[in-house]
């Protein structure tokens, strides 16, 4: 029986920001409701950036990373879990750089051999739920409609074999150097944390 239920990945830099609030609350939301939880700061936790060697895809059967770092244990806990919430704040349009490291390391997720004009995804078909959000200084509409965070986070639970639920862009978040949620905000992630119930 898995250790938890929800993987929930944090790619925020800021201690104590919108992505670390969004963690938390998530964390508390699914307690409430009996769920185990496990929160991922990637901030805190040392990979290498992936060297493209592309060993991880060229077999059938995964093979893992060659790179020895703590990916391996990053890769257990995304695999032990049935549902994930991925979270990072939009920087320069998209990801951060701490969420994109760990994507590209996610590599061992497809299978792409040499020759072949395109990979494929290992995890066919989608058996598990994912709930992605990002947060920017633009109202969320605009950060929708110009930014391509939630579909990189949307990519990344592709990768894992699941379904996005649901996607939620908080807008204005840098209005004050240390921003609170407010109410609204956190009612609208409540609902899309149901998503994956």
């Amino acid at each position: 029986m898995p250790s938890f239920d929800v993987c929930i990945v944090n790619g925020a830099y800021r201690i104590g920001g919108v992505g670390d609030q969004v963690a938390q609350l998530a964390a508390e939301y699914y307690a409430s409701l009996g769920l185990r939880t496990k929160t991922l700061f990637l901030r805190d936790i040392p990979l290498a950036f992936c060297t493209n060697c592309r060993a991880c895809m060229v077999s059938s059967q995964p093979l893992g990373c060659v790179i020895k770092d703590d990916f391996q244990v990053v890769l257990q806990d995304l695999e032990e879990a049935r549902a994930y919430v991925f979270i990072s704040p939009t920087n320069m349009g998209d990801v951060t750089a701490l969420f994109k490291r760990l994507l590209e390391r996610m590599a061992v997720f497809g299978y792409w051999p040499w020759g072949a004009l395109a990979p494929k995804y290992r995890k066919v078909p989608l058996s598990k739920k994912a709930v992605v959000v990002s947060s920017c200084a633009a109202p969320s509409l605009l950060g929708r409609l110009l930014f391509r965070t939630l579909g990189t986070l949307k990519k990344s639970a592709r990768l894992l074999g699941a379904r996005t639920t649901a996607k939620t862009m908080l807008g204005l978040c840098a209005n004050t150097p240390l921003f609170t949620l407010p109410p609204a905000q956190k009612e609208a992630l409540k609902t899309s944390f149901k998503t994956l119930l």
